[in-house]
């Protein structure tokens, strides 16, 4: 005996009752309004099959109006007969499918443009803190050599200023390597892995060493916290998606590198650039440098801007990729101002001098 819900066609209320299957028949028993027992005999023959899903299946019986019985679709289904049998799964199909697999196609398409368009960047860039070190080094330096190849790097000035910085401690597990590159444009950048590029134009709008200090600081800190790193795997997602699915580094490797020139354009959301300053101003502090080199050099990039705006000139592109705001310098010339252990660099100085000598804008 088995659970069922039978509706006799007289009233429109279900009465609970117990449906026993026989050879042959079916027998329904339920307890009536007057609560009286009723049973109720089904010739198999006669039984027709109403709407079904796979949890519930109506089955009806006898001239119009007719009796009715809501069984569990599981449950009847081993008992039955075949001219049913096929006309519940039709029924199913006919009344429900359809409308199942649009809804389900719509829920699937919904999902995955919402991965793609929402949930894959941000998955791609936290994914991008899993990388191994050393994998990491590997794919900076080959990204570092495909970006530079096509420029032409002044050995001198490259020579000196990775002296500068080695006169500087970085806080830093990278090994920090940086090439100065002759080009008209205002901007630097960080590879993954500890590389970083300069361009000359920067470098010639600095007076002090303080400022390529607090450079050099900003763009170490965005080696450190990978921000480089999280920005392309989130800037090329879509491209990697595969590859992230498989855990396939060599194809990462591939898309990254097929796609390196977006160093050049990358952009970092406003937490990155602030936290990238605190490693700035956190270097110059721990090395006894003057803070206000790191306000110096904003105030050089907001005024270069400033000028290329009155020629009708595009922003700087260190701008462009590293958005100045005037919380960032706020926070900066705060920060100098209190700043207590600063110290003077004749060391710093005397090299930042020769920088200087070779990268004398003609």
């Amino acid at each position: 005996m088995t659970n069922a819900t039978y509706f006799n066609g007289q009233v429109s209320k279900g009465f609970e009752a117990q449906w026993t299957p026989h050879n042959g028949y079916w027998i329904i028993q339920y307890y009536d309004d007057f609560y009286e027992l009723q049973t109720i005999r089904w010739e198999i023959s006669d039984i027709m099959a109403g709407d079904s899903t796979p949890q519930k299946s109506t089955f009806r019986y006898g001239e119009f109006p007719h009796q009715s019985l809501l069984l569990d679709t599981q449950i009847a289904a081993p008992h039955l007969p075949e001219h049913i049998q096929n006309h519940t799964v039709d029924s199913w199909i006919q009344n429900n499918g359809l409308r199942g697999v649009l809804m389900a196609t719509a829920c699937l398409v919904g999902l995955v443009v919402s991965v793609y368009w929402f949930i894959l960047p941000p998955l791609a860039e936290r994914s991008a803190q899993f990388m191994p070190m050393t994998y990491e080094k590997q794919l900076g330096d080959e990204l570092f050599e495909k970006l530079t190849a096509d420029y032409t790097i002044n050995e001198e000035a490259t020579t000196i200023i990775n002296e500068f910085a080695q006169e500087i401690d970085f806080n830093t597990d990278y090994d920090i390597r940086i090439k100065v590159v002759e080009s008209d444009v205002v901007n630097a950048f960080a590879v993954p892995g500890g590389n970083i590029v300069v361009f000359t134009p920067l470098l010639q709008k600095m007076d002090r060493p303080e400022q390529l200090a607090a450079l050099l600081g900003h763009e170490v800190g965005h080696v450190t916290h990978r921000h480089s790193l999280k920005s392309l795997f989130r800037t090329l997602s879509r491209y990697m998606f595969v590859s992230l699915l498989t855990s396939d580094l060599n194809g990462v490797s591939t898309t990254l590198l097929d796609n390196a020139n977006t160093l050049f354009n990358l952009q970092y959301s406003r937490e990155l650039e602030e936290e990238a300053d605190q490693t700035a101003l956190e270097t110059l502090a721990d090395n006894h440098i003057d803070q206000e080199g790191c306000t110096e050099l904003f105030q050089i990039l907001k005024k270069t801007t400033e000028e290329e705006d009155d020629l009708g000139l595009e922003m700087p592109a260190f701008l462009s990729t590293h958005p100045l705001t005037d919380s960032r310098i706020e926070t900066a010339r705060s920060a100098a101002l209190q700043q207590t252990n600063a110290e003077k660099q004749p060391n710093l100085e005397a090299i930042f001098a020769r920088l200087q000598k070779t990268v004398v804008e003609e």
